[in-house]
């Protein structure tokens, strides 16, 4: 396993991965991912909202994908659309 160079330098697998699946939301998306390590199975991402894991191989191929591990704030947003997002106040 290794970290691929383009023409921009050396790449994380995430951002061949989402680069090939998900072109329109690549960059959005990376904001969201947080490198958690790596192993036999390849290189893990945890989402930072939602917890859930993505783990890609060294070549950007999807290794596995938790069910929430590609949600963004916006993609929350457009499922529930009342919902409030600020936080509680506190009440004196």
């Amino acid at each position: 396993m290794g970290v691929q160079k383009g023409n921009a330098g050396p790449r994380a697998p995430i951002e061949l991965f989402l680069e090939k699946a998900h072109p329109a939301e690549a960059s959005a998306l990376m904001g969201y991912l947080q490198y958690d390590g790596d192993g036999a199975e390849g290189y893990r991402y945890r989402n930072k909202v939602t917890r859930s894991l993505i783990v890609v191989d060294g070549n950007g191929s999807l290794v596995s994908c938790d069910k929430n591990a590609l949600h963004t704030i916006a993609i929350y947003k457009s499922i529930f659309p009342k919902r409030k997002y600020r936080r509680k106040e506190q009440q004196a």
